[in-house]
Parts: structure tokens; sequence; C-alpha cells
């Protein structure tokens, strides 16, 4: 079965440029967050707040206001405190506890408050159109937020040959959910997650880490009208999935690898007809799938495998249906990839070697073969349970900024996945003496320059002589920013 090749992964500036991973290209921590966040967003955020603070009377924000505050709430991260006010305050905790002293950063604990409840990530209207339902009205909250990240990411983001599919989780904690509906947009409390909340089904870069498309889960109603005529009678996961990857749809084979929820025999033929490679791990869609013939073979140990495969008329494998023994019996299906071995897997495990009373245990190390399948879904399919560890264990918006709203809960989710997008980003793509040697150094060292930035009021260059200077300004003070540098 064919393999597919290697593909360089890229994020593009506002001019065209191309930044790789390992061009040790001289990037700022803030370069990088502007080049993630999708830059009408910003148009639109501050065209929001100042309608918002118009209609109370209070000043107008600009866009470096409105970065400072980001950068500001990103900071609060980096703190451990009682609250809010904590922070702001000058004094000190404790002879030996400097005050945090937050007012230092040119923006009051006044001016937060207003700016956080004024500010809205997505557009609503004031009042809710004439034909539209309470429960659409209350979702424009946060979809013109994913739209716009989508559309980036689509036009901006170059993934490379191998992608993972899986689910992230908005934790929840407020009132509403199992017990009192409370008005919230829907709840999801799956079994074998200990996060309940909102949860939005993502698609993923493996090798760089930056999602690629997000979608919210809706109610089952509104599902049923994201599902296009020509997906009749597909599984859920599988119109899930071909809709997550429309922009890559025939944009050259890349691997695709998600967990049961998404797998079936047709869910693979439905790939290949788009140009995407698939594998995953079967569970419950069995349909047309041998498991009788795989579940009642033999196997002696840990690390065995059999597999079926059809050809197409050409002779080409064009599925195959594999089984692997670890602690259970683990079914794949798949288009790409073979059950030829690769290199073993190697765990230190505590065994009992002596049998005799009171006998000390002893490490030893267990190894297991494994198909090459095998090797490339478990590598894959981790990436996105790894970047949701990173924004909720590192930079743990979650605990810091409360909020009674699911909607401000559900778009500061998203903007921690841009945050995580952007770490990944520019650690992978400056010189390997800039990387920073731990999360907080470089969530801190972002806050600093997002806090510092001279977006408002500055000229800002251009890179084509060609581009006449009133091109590089827009409305709300919106341009391609380039943070200056010392080096010559």
């Amino acid at each position: 079965m064919k393999k597919v090749p290697i593909r360089q992964r890229a994020v593009k500036d506002a001019f065209g440029e191309n930044f790789y991973p390992g061009a040790n290209q001289n990037l700022s921590r803030l370069d990088a967050f502007m080049m993630m966040f999708p830059r009408e967003k910003f148009t639109a955020m501050v065209g929001m707040a100042n309608s918002n603070l118009d209609r109370n009377g209070l000043a107008r924000t600009t866009l470096g206001e409105l970065v400072k505050f980001l950068g500001i709430t990103i900071m609060m991260t980096r703190v451990k405190m009682r609250g809010i006010r904590d922070i702001w305050t000058t004094s000190a905790r404790s002879k030996y506890l400097p005050a945090y002293n937050f007012g230092v950063m040119g923006m009051s604990r006044h001016r937060w408050d207003q700016l956080w409840k004024h500010i809205r990530w997505s557009k609503q209207p004031h009042t809710r159109p004439e034909g539209m339902t309470h429960e659409r009205w209350k979702w424009k909250l946060i979809s013109d937020f994913v739209d716009r990240f989508n559309e980036h990411q689509a036009t901006r983001f170059m993934p490379s040959d191998i992608v993972c599919i899986d689910e992230s989780m908005s934790k929840w904690y407020g009132l509403g959910g199992g017990w009192i509906n409370i008005g919230l947009h829907m709840y999801i409390a799956i079994d074998r997650n200990p996060v309940n909340g909102c949860e939005i089904q993502n698609v993923c870069c493996a090798r760089s880490r930056i999602m690629m498309q997000i979608k919210i889960v809706e109610t089952a109603e509104e599902e049923d009208e994201h599902t296009r005529e020509d997906q009749a009678g597909m599984l859920h996961g599988t119109c899930i999935m071909l809709n997550l990857l429309v922009p890559w749809h025939d944009d050259g084979e890349r691997v695709v690898c998600g967990d049961s929820y998404f797998a079936s025999v047709s869910a693979v033929i439905e790939m290949k007809k788009v140009g995407l490679r698939f594998i995953s791990d079967i569970k419950t869609a069995t349909k047309q799938f041998p498991m009788a013939y795989l579940s009642s073979r033999e196997v002696i140990e840990r690390g065995n495998s059999n597999a079926l495969y059809t050809k197409d008329e050409d002779g080409e494998v064009a599925l195959l249906a594999g089984m692997w023994v670890d602690r259970d019996r683990r079914y794949f299906v798949s288009n790409t990839e073979t059950m030829e071995g690769v290199e073993p897997i190697f765990r230190i495990r505590w065994r009992q070697a002596d049998s005799t009373l009171n006998a000390e245990p002893e490490r030893q190390e267990l190894t297991l073969d494994q198909p090459s399948l095998v090797k490339c879904y478990y590598d894959v399919c981790s990436s996105i349970d790894r970047h949701n560890k990173q924004r909720q264990d590192d930079l743990e918006l979650k605990r810091t900024v409360n909020t009674k709203d699911l909607w401000k809960r559900v778009c500061l989710s998203i903007f921690g996945m841009i945050l995580v997008d952007t770490c990944n980003f520019h650690q992978a793509c400056v010189h390997p003496s800039d990387i920073d040697s731990d999360p907080d150094t470089f969530w801190t060292g972002l806050a600093e320059e997002m806090v510092d930035n001279h977006l408002d009021g500055r000229s800002l260059r251009t890179r084509r002589s060609d581009v006449a200077a009133s091109d590089s300004s827009c409305t709300n003070n919106i341009a391609t920013h380039l943070t200056p540098t010392t080096e010559k």
C-alpha cells in the first residue's frame, strides 16, 4: 500500500511570506500572535466594543487597548490570586510577598472591568430578528468567531501530511447542565470524559499541533442543517469529518487519524473520494468490517497481529482491516500504511518474578512488536489531547478568568486554542537559542509584548515599495503589525 509523502507545514503572513518550522526566523511572540489571530476579527471586536461602550456613555477603545486587555488577561493566568481586585492592589499580602500591582501596565481595574463587560467576540443582533429562533440567536454570540477562525486557518495555514481529528471540551462549572437548563446553548456530558460543558469538534495538524478547523456541537435540529444533500445516509461522524476537512479536499494526499467516533469502512471509502487517507480504530461501527473473523484468530502473546485486505481493479490495496493485540485486541481500518513491523514498543513494568513470601518486585522491560499502521495511528491520535492539555493545564484561562456566561467561556476556550497555536508556531520557527525553556516563560513573554504594544498611532512599514501608504491603514487603527527590532 502506497505511503503518503511527508509535507512541510507553514503559516502565511499578510504579505504572503511563508514561515516554516526550523527556518530560524526573527519572529517576536506578538508577531506570531498577530499572524494566528484572524485580522478581520480584531476589526469587528473593536467596532462591537465601541458600540456597546457608546451605548453606555463610556470611553471608546482601540486596537492597541484591546491587545493590552488581552495581554493583561493572559498575565492573570501567571499569578495566584483570590480575586481580580487582588492583582491591582498596591498593598503587599505579606512582608515577604510583594503586591502584584497590575496598574503599572497602564490599565486600571475599572477599565479592565468595562472592557470585560462590553467586548464581544461574535456579532449578535441587539434584538432577536423576527423568524430567528431564540437558540440560533444565542449561538450568534459564538458562531461568527468560529467562522472567522476557520476562514483564517483555511487561507493562512498549510498543514502537514498527517492530521488528527478529535474533540475538545470547554469546561462549564456554572449553573445549568444536568439539573437546570437556565438558557444554556448546549451542555454535553460524556461518560468517558471527566469534563462537561460545550463540545468542540476539531482537526489539528499532528506535526505542528496547530488547529486547522473547529466546530461547535449544537442540538440535533441545528446539526441536521449542516448536513449536505450528498451526505444522505452517511454516519454522523463521517459527515462531520468531511465537513471539517473541506478546505483540503483534493489538495494532495494527507493521512487523517481519528478515534472510533469517526471510524467505519464507509468513512475510509468517502475520504478516499476527496483525496484523503484515513486510519481509525473500530469499536461499534462494524458494518462491512470482518470483526467475526479477526476476533476469532488465535494469538499467542502481546504484539501479535493479523489483517485482511481488498484490492482495486489495478491490483493496489484499497482497504485494510487489521487486528493487533496489546492488553486487549485492537481493530483498525485503513487505506494507508501496512502491517509490516517497525521498531517495537518498550515499556518498564513492575513484575513479581520471585514468588517467595515478601519478595521484592522487579522492574522489567517489556517488548511489544507493532505494525507501521499501529505506530502511525498512536503517534497521531493524541495530538489534540496534547493541545487540550497545553490549553487547560499550562495556560489555565478557565481557572483564572471566571464568568457566569457560557458564551464567554466558549469564546475564551477558542481564544486559548489560538494562544496554544501561537506558542507551537513561534517555538518551531525561531532560532533554537530563542526557544523558551518552559510554557510559563512563553506566556509571560507574550503577555508583556501585548501589554507594551505600539499598535495605536504608529506608522506601519510595508515590504513592497509599490504598495501605497494609504493602503496600510484601515478603520479602527487596524493594520499589519511588525515589531521593531534592534538587529542590523
